[in-house]
């Protein structure tokens, strides 16, 4: 069972990374077992409790060995929302009761989580034909916490039924989600009082997770469950989510219980800004100081990762989460007296909008300043991103903005790909077979923030081999002096990287002639698409832009025999230009491309793999010269 609740969908990579790591080959099982059957019973009882209403659910899987002995892992997740009721595993039709699960809280290298608790165990197989059942029984609290229900699973399903039954004194809408091209029977149908809506899936081929692939959500069939309305035990009405406005009272309810301290805050910003004289130049300062000295964890305390941690709790730990570091920033800028706003927001990771009254269409905290009639979006958690600067995985994206007793719902603008150019311009000269010159390389944008993340997870003592790494393009012909250390305090400033060149034996001699080879960059040449094994659409991070201008001062009397022809390729996600010009003894190569739209879709992966091979022959034509 796969459950992905409210949190980020990273779970979903979480777990599955998690479930495979103790197999000595994951795709050699992901073929030696299969899920015979699978049931997802989900059931809605009324109770005495604060919250009148919980959710049941037994979630049983029969997994079949088809050749070799061997063990899976089996994991799933609970926290102070959800609780295990009962685990029922079966080898053979016979209870394994010396099959004991563990509980423990749950962390990995890249996520922290304090109240989340993963109950696992290995189930074996001992010979081909072995049959385990493996039976999960989980309460959810609260039914605002229970979201997502996902069709697929990590391994090859025979047949799989989801069965959601929903009696008469509760108001439900169960929203369907990529059910096309897929074989599900859909069954609704009233047994006496009750709804009960049945889903039947059969021979599906295992989830996989692809590199560059869109979050889950955008592919693979499953259902939203919106609890609207409930009728209690004592008759009367319990509004959960009926609108999304309903679900931002909520939010903002928890966010108002944190007992931030402004005084404290107040204290530690005032130094801040000293010296500032304008609105924006205090609100960068407060805004970078976040960014550099809060370090951002994947998940920390709260109800089931809802509520923030206290502002002045993030500034004394100097880590937080996005909720805790959003607001911090907050106050900060608050105690200055700037109109700063707490905001909600799903990143691009997940496909709903903000007309999905759920917890699932969030997994990200922001900040948001208003002034002058404008509005500008604060994520704490880019720690290189400048001021302005707007990450790929917010932009278009819907944001819930806190207004008070109501809200704001509007949209994070969209940047195009100037944002992020990368421009690199070389003076060149020619020596003997080696070229010989200077350089300013100037990186913007998240080019900027991705090569400052590597930069800045690399040992001191290794910076500086890792950036003539980078700047020579790990080829030990580009030779690199007199380089200036660039400015890597000021998020608000493009990352400047300047220096001398000697590439050596650029020009190499073959009959007569001498051929030239200048471009180690041969940017985006490594995107061709393999399509036997790519089966869902291909992700770029984010809109990129790269620029190579170089000039070549050729000797006197070089005569230039053959110029490759230039490319241009112009579509409407993307743009791919190269060329060479020869201009009274000056040679002149520029390359530009760039990409607008960061999706490319199944059906473009013929015409995207043309449009890179001509890049590719591109980059292999090399100018012939007679000197």
């Amino acid at each position: 069972m796969i459950r992905l609740y409210p949190r980020l969908f990273s779970y979903l990579l979480v777990l599955t990374s998690l479930l495979l790591q103790n197999l000595a080959s994951a795709q050699e099982d992901s073929k030696n077992i299969i899920i015979q059957e699978a049931s997802d019973d989900i059931r809605f009882e009324r109770t005495k409790d604060e919250q009148p209403v919980q959710v049941k659910e037994s979630a049983r899987t029969t997994y079949l060995c088809q050749d070799y002995r061997t063990s899976i892992p089996i994991a799933t997740f609970y926290n102070d929302q959800v609780q295990i009721d009962e685990v029922k595993i079966s080898l053979n039709d016979k209870r394994r009761h010396d099959i004991t699960p563990k509980y423990e809280y749950f962390s990995s290298e890249s996520y922290f989580f304090t109240d989340e608790h993963i109950c696992h165990f290995q189930l074996p197989f001992n010979q081909k034909g072995d049959v385990s059942e493996v039976e999960f029984e989980t309460t959810t609290l609260d039914p605002r916490y229970f979201s997502t229900v996902y069709f697929f699973e990590d391994y090859e399903i025979i047949k799989k039924t989801v069965t959601i039954t929903v009696p008469s004194w509760l108001e439900v809408e169960v929203k369907e989600y990529n059910f096309k091209g897929f074989n599900i029977d859909i069954k609704k149908e009233n047994q006496g009082d009750d709804l009960v809506y049945t889903y039947s899936i059969q021979n599906t081929a295992a989830w996989k997770k692809e590199a560059n692939a869109p979050g889950a959500s955008y592919l693979f069939p499953h259902l939203i469950v919106l609890v609207k309305n409930a009728k209690t035990r004592n008759g009367e009405n319990y509004k959960y989510f009926k609108t999304p406005e309903d679900r931002y009272t909520w939010c903002h309810n928890l966010c108002k219980q944190v007992e931030n301290d402004p005084a404290i805050i107040k204290q530690h910003t005032d130094a801040l800004i000293q010296g500032k004289s304008t609105d924006i130049e205090k609100v960068k300062a407060i805004y970078q100081w976040v960014q550099h000295n809060i370090r951002y964890i994947a998940f920390e305390d709260g109800i089931a990762g809802l509520k923030p941690e206290k502002a002045q709790e993030v500034y004394r730990k100097k880590y937080g989460d996005c909720k805790g570091m959003a607001n911090l920033l907050t106050q900060m800028l608050r105690s200055e007296g700037f109109d700063a706003r707490l905001c909600w927001i799903g990143t691009n990771h997940i496909a709903y909008d903000h007309t999905v009254p759920s917890l699932c269409v969030d997994n990200h905290m922001i900040c948001a300043w208003l002034h002058d009639g404008k509005i500008d979006f604060l994520d704490g958690t880019e720690k290189y991103v400048g001021f302005g600067e707007i990450a790929e995985r917010i932009q278009g994206r819907d944001v819930m903005i806190e207004d008070g007793d109501k809200c704001l719902m509007e949209k994070v603008p969209v940047r195009n790909h100037i944002q992020n150019t990368s421009s690199e311009v070389r003076m060149l000269h020619v020596s003997g077979n080696d070229l010989v010159g200077h350089v300013v390389h100037t990186i913007k944008g998240e080019n900027k923030e991705e090569f400052l993340y590597y930069l800045d997870h690399t040992n001191t003592e290794n910076r500086q081999e890792l950036l003539l790494k980078f700047l020579s393009g790990g080829n030990s012909s580009f030779v690199i002096s007199n380089f200036k250390m660039p400015d890597l305090s000021d998020n608000n400033k493009d990352l400047v990287l300047e220096y001398d060149l000697v590439q050596k034996n650029a020009l190499t001699a073959f009959g007569g002639e001498k051929y030239l080879d200048l471009d180690n960059r041969k940017v985006f040449e490594n995107y061709l698409i393999d399509t036997a094994k790519k089966k869902q659409p291909f992700l770029i991070d984010f809109k990129d832009h790269m620029l190579l201008q170089a000039e070549i001062a050729l000797p006197p009397g070089v005569k230039i025999k053959n110029l490759p022809p230039p490319l241009k390729i112009e579509h409407s996600g993307y743009q791919l230009t190269g060329s060479w010009i020869i201009t009274e003894g000056k040679l002149s190569y520029q390359t530009e491309s760039y990409f607008e739209n960061t999706w490319v879709p199944l059906l473009e992966f013929s015409n995207f793999n043309t449009d890179i091979r001509k890049l590719r022959d591109f980059y292999s034509s090399q100018p012939s010269l007679i000197f």
